[in-house]
């Protein structure tokens, strides 16, 4: 499977990058460092909230691997202040990432999708998709939106083999020491069930951890 990673060098989308590649060539990109590459996990860095680069990015993996399968949306931003303290600068940072980027990202990866009459998306998003809490209200709106884009994609394009799914995990632990806390490896295998299903089943949504 041909799996291409947005959000992938640093964080949990390093964990499902690394995860992923002993099994799948894997695609990586990032406005960090790209990491190491071999014949079956290649990196590039792309800003998401730019048309250009994740374009540019679709294309080269397609030059080397010929299809899309999966396409996993890892990217995010997390800030946190109390609502009156977020300042105009802070929502289009947010948004720009978590739902212009998503938006990108889909609206391109469902072209190629059409042509290939199948494909995945598989965006990563929260608890807060479902609930709000204190200092977390921007964040929260963001993670909203996501879930209504996950359900938009679904309602036009599974007819056409196209499905999309969300991660949705509580807090997590990345240095893995707090057992009480998701791991990106409990993200990870939640990821791995949604990609083993048969071409025409869907998980639409995933609960990782946490409460609602």
């Amino acid at each position: 499977m041909n799996i291409l990673i947005f959000g992938g060098t640093k964080g949990i989308g390093k964990e499902i990058a690394f995860s992923l590649k002993n099994n799948h060539n894997v695609y990586v990109c990032s406005k960090t460092a790209p990491i190491i590459q071999d014949e079956h996990f290649k990196s590039l860095p792309c800003d998401i909230t730019k048309e250009k680069d994740i374009q540019s990015v679709i294309a080269n993996m397609l030059i080397s691997w010929k299809t899309i399968d999966t396409v996993i949306n890892s990217a995010g931003i997390v800030l946190l202040k109390p609502f009156l303290d977020y300042t105009s600068e802070d929502m289009d940072s947010v948004f720009d990432v978590n739902i212009k980027g998503a938006c990108l990202i889909s609206k391109a990866v469902i072209s190629i999708f059409k042509k290939q009459k199948e494909g995945r998306i598989i965006h990563l998003g929260s608890t807060r998709s479902f609930t709000v809490a204190t200092n977390k209200s921007v964040y929260a709106m963001s993670k909203f939106a996501l879930r209504a884009l996950n359900k938009s994609i679904n309602l036009e394009f599974n007819k056409k083999g196209i499905y999309s799914s969300m991660i949705c995990p509580g807090r997590v632990d990345i240095t893995g020491m707090n057992p009480q806390l998701v791991s990106p490896v409990d993200i990870t295998q939640a990821i791995k069930k949604i990609i083993s299903l048969p071409n025409n089943t869907n998980i639409e949504e995933i609960l990782v951890g946490g409460m609602i």
